[in-house]
């Protein structure tokens, strides 16, 4: 395939695409934006004769806006959005530092809460919310200054491989009366006694530049009506065509390494009518190049289309996905093309109402701009019957008319006058109200509106009637309604939210060239992408609503009575049943739930360097395994003395309830059995803790004999040469006397 035949296919594709002009899509989506902003050109609200009323009832913009912070609480409540899961005991500590340093990618370095929110909110709204990852190579430039550094550290920083000296002097330093050296032992010992004045050091004067190389994942939401999908896709991953359409400054694509001349030629970006949502996005904002546009070619602006296409490029008849830069309004100049490295176009969608077998989903708004409309209408009709309750029909016969009649009637005053030439003839007409019939279709629609959206009166905390009710009823409705609410969460997480954790994850594990150092989770640990799996089993931490948290805490609170008396039965946190890891778990729940991020704040990991390190102390200072090994077995023997003790009081009670005997006697046998054999289990891990320590420090002093031992030599062979060298100074002196 040669370079034309891919412009004949991407402008094929970029004709066909779902959004381009003409498309449903974008048509529904402009009407919901129109909804949202509550413009009353929607429908039949338009062309309103002059003088009705054009109030507009924003049931679209409140729907989202009550459902927002329930979705944001939902995604954010916690410190880890998605959890990697391990596929093995020797994998879990390896997919937890993943975890903790993806999501810190995600949520930090790329303000993941604003990405969240507009992803969200353009799914609720648009159908569907999309984002992009890629990863961002940039270079940076600083120039630096330095004085006085010594010669160790200006070979030190010329090495430096990011280091381009601009200056450089070298001069003796400025230091005054510098001391003479003291003869040393050594050089006595071989009667070199005298002191020599040593010579003054060499400084440096540097000024340099410094550019640094810097990689970093990138993560932007992208705006729907930006996004182009061929027809007929069931998923992105599954898409043959994908492509996000943008516009960028000649300047911007020549830094990115393009030709400034092949980019001449380009037409300007211009809006071409297919794009609606922007258009009414910016209503009333003056579409302008600026003035530097018009002066600067560099700064006109083309129109870009980042593609992501399956063909086969090389005729092996395989279609590889390919990803494709072009500029202009079609495919007129290929910019970029190269197979893509990665499994997938990195786009990544949510809706929150799927349509089985398609792309785009059911939105917020397209459930309720029927209402809105509806509800507008009706509350329309009830204020113009208001109004024309206040300015009443009067029929007057031309006989009672006088001279001023006409003008006594349309002057509109309290307790006003008219006058007649006949009394008694004036009559006035009451239009009927529509006031009880409207409220009423009102409420209708208020109900419908919660039935479709799970957004009710009590969750809002707009019902002033919900103090009459019980506190279960509201609770029942709020848990009823809550439901919704958490399914369009689920369907997130389980759609969009866990590909672009992969995604990121796979940019990371392919492009991160070195290994960083971070603190995550109040410990500094060095993280090296390149030594991670692949990994394709993750969770979303998909948080919960207030009533189902109230419910949670009650359950955490009772499970922690039942591990606190457990402890107390077995004497402690050691287990076998309950350990301080499996308390602090259950603490961490209940901060968590509580709205508090971080559990570390309040109870600390016993898992932690910091604590066990705690622990270790005492086993550093009596590091006795013939001690531990009888402490070990006390500790057995005790508690099989506690069950021997345990059975004989059961068979006492068993006289007295032979139905009870053989399921006591069975429990106590497989708690003796569980217990012995958690009791050898922690028995030998002590012991291959205590010969691996022991190993280690042994190690370390062989290791550190060996270096004082080497540095030694090497200081009497300084020393050694020191004398030689003054010796052959001191004869040469010597010598030259003697000439003389």
């Amino acid at each position: 395939m040669d370079e034309l035949e891919l412009k004949s296919i991407l402008n094929a594709e970029l004709s066909r695409a779902v959004g381009t002009l003409g498309d449903m899509l974008t048509t529904e989506r402009r009407d919901a934006f129109k909804a949202y902003n509550a413009d009353d050109d929607l429908g039949v609200l338009a062309n309103v004769p002059e003088g009705r009323s054009k109030m507009v009832i924003p049931i679209v913009r409140n729907v989202i806006e009550s459902m927002m912070p329930s979705f944001m609480r939902i995604f954010t409540a916690g410190d880890r959005l998605v959890v990697f899961e391990g596929v093995g005991p020797e994998d879990v500590e390896s997919a937890d530092q993943e975890t903790d340093y993806v999501n810190h990618v995600v949520m930090q370095e790329n303000n993941g809460f604003l990405i969240l929110y507009t992803m969200f909110k353009d799914a609720l709204l648009f159908k569907n919310g999309y984002v992009k990852s890629w990863w961002e190579d940039s270079e940076e430039e600083e120039t630096e200054s330095y004085e006085n550094l010594t010669e160790t550290q200006w070979i030190k920083l010329v090495k430096d491989p990011e280091v381009e000296v601009i200056t450089h002097t070298a001069r003796v330093s400025e230091e005054e009366n510098v001391q003479p050296q003291a003869p040393s032992a050594l050089a006595k010992f071989f009667g070199v006694g005298t002191a020599l004045r040593a010579p003054a050091p060499k400084v440096h004067d540097v000024k340099l530049k410094r550019k640094t190389k810097r990689g970093r994942c990138r993560i932007m939401a992208v705006p729907p009506e930006e996004v182009l999908i061929a027809p007929r896709s069931t998923s992105i991953p599954d898409a043959s065509f994908v492509a996000h359409k943008t516009r960028k400054r000649v300047s911007d694509l020549v830094a990115d390494g393009h030709s400034f001349e092949e980019l001449k030629t380009l037409p300007s970006y211009v809006e071409d009518g297919a794009n609606l949502v922007r258009q009414r996005r910016f209503a009333g904002v003056e579409e302008s190049v600026g003035l530097a546009a018009k002066i600067d070619e560099t700064m006109r602006e083309v129109t870009v289309h980042e593609c992501y296409i399956r063909v086969d490029w090389d005729d092996d008849g395989i279609a590889e996905l390919r990803s494709v830069l072009i500029a202009g309004n079609r495919a007129d100049r290929i910019l970029e093309n190269e197979e893509f490295n990665g499994s997938r176009a990195p786009i990544y969608t949510v809706t929150p109402i799927i349509v089985t077998h398609r792309i785009e989903g059911v939105s917020a708004a397209d459930l309720t701009i029927d209402l809105q409309i509806l509800a507008s209408a009706v509350w329309r009709n009830v204020l113009d019957n208001f109004n024309a309750a206040n300015n009443l029909w009067v029929e007057l016969p031309e006989t009672a008319i006088g001279e001023d009649t006409v003008d006594d009637v349309l002057t509109s005053r309290p307790t006003r006058i008219v006058r007649t030439k006949v009394p008694g003839q004036m009559k006035v007409f009451q239009p009927p109200s529509i006031g009880q019939p409207g409220m009423l279709a009102l409420e209708y629609i208020t109900t419908q509106t919660e039935e479709r959206t799970g957004v009710t009166r009590y969750n809002q905390g707009l019902d002033a009637n919900s103090l009459n009710r019980t506190a279960t009823g509201i609770q029942a409705i709020q848990a009823a309604a809550q439901q919704r609410i958490e399914l369009i969460a689920r369907v997130f997480a389980e759609t969009g939210i866990k590909e672009l954790f992969l995604g990121v994850h796979e940019l990371l594990r392919k492009h991160q060239k070195q290994s960083r150092v971070f603190r995550l989770r109040n410990q500094w640990v060095d993280v090296d992408p390149r030594d991670w799996k692949k990994r394709n089993d993750l969770t979303v931490n998909v948080g919960l609503g207030t009533g189902n948290k109230d419910q949670m805490l009650g359950h955490l609170n009772n499970l922690m009575q039942i591990q606190r008396e457990i402890v107390i039965f077995q004497k402690g946190v050691q287990g076998p049943l309950v350990t301080a890891k499996h308390l602090y778990n259950t603490i961490s729940k209940i901060v968590e739930n509580a709205g508090l991020k971080q559990p570390d704040l309040y109870v600390s990991d016993p898992t932690s360097p910091e604590a066990t390190q705690g622990q270790q102390q005492p086993q550093q200072q009596a590091p006795d395994p013939k001690m531990i090994e009888i402490q070990a077995r006390m500790a057995i023997d005790g508690k099989r003395l506690e069950l021997d003790a345990q059975k004989m009081q059961a068979d006492a009670q068993s006289e007295m309830a032979k139905g009870q005997v053989e399921q006591q006697q069975a429990a106590a046998a497989n708690a003796l059995k569980q217990m012995e054999i958690e009791s050898n289990a922690a028995l030998k891990r002590e012991e291959m803790m205590l010969d691996a320590q022991l190993q280690r420090e042994k190690v370390a002093a062989e290791l550190a004999f060996e270096r004082d031992k080497a540095m030694a030599e090497l200081a009497l062979k300084r020393e050694i040469e020191l004398a030689r060298i003054t010796e052959i100074k001191r004869d040469g002196q010597g010598a030259e006397a003697t000439a003389s």
